[in-house]
C-alpha cells in the first residue's frame, strides 16, 4: 500500500514539475494595438447600450429583447428604417443599431484584429 501511494505521489510530482516548465516557458500576452482598443472601445460601447435598456432606461427583459431584436434586424441595411410603434423601443433600437454598425465596420476593415475576445470581463488577444 505504501508503495502504491509513493508511485502516485511521485508521478503527480512529475506532472506539476512539466506543468511548471510550461508555465515558465510560456510566451508574453500579446500587447493590443490601437486599432485593437478602437474595435475594444466600439463592442464595449455596444454591449453597454444593451446593459443600459434594463438598468438605466428600464425596460424589462421582454421590452430590452425586443429594443434588440429590431436593431439587429435592420443591421444589414445602409439606413435605419421608419418604423411605426412604440416611439421609445424604435429610438433606443436606432441607437443600438448604430453602435452595432459601427462594430461591425470597424471589425470588417480590421480583420487582423479579430484574434481578441472578451473573456469574464476581460479582453484577451489570442495568438493565431
Amino acid at each position: 500500500s505504501d508503495s502504491n501511494s509513493s508511485a502516485s505521489s511521485n508521478s503527480f510530482k512529475s506532472v506539476n514539475t512539466r506543468n511548471a516548465k510550461k508555465r515558465k516557458s510560456a510566451r508574453p500576452p500579446l500587447e493590443p494595438t490601437e486599432t485593437h482598443m478602437e474595435i475594444r472601445a466600439v463592442v464595449d460601447a455596444a454591449s453597454q447600450w444593451e446593459l443600459d435598456l434594463e438598468t438605466v432606461h428600464g425596460l424589462t427583459d421582454e421590452e430590452a429583447c425586443v429594443a434588440v431584436s429590431i436593431a439587429l434586424k435592420h443591421l444589414s441595411h445602409d439606413k435605419f428604417p421608419s418604423l411605426n410603434g412604440n416611439p421609445s423601443y424604435i429610438k433606443l433600437a436606432k441607437k443600438g443599431w448604430e453602435l452595432l454598425k459601427e462594430a461591425n465596420r470597424v471589425q470588417n476593415i480590421h480583420p487582423q484584429c479579430n484574434n481578441q475576445a472578451k473573456v469574464d470581463g476581460v479582453w484577451k488577444i489570442f495568438r493565431e
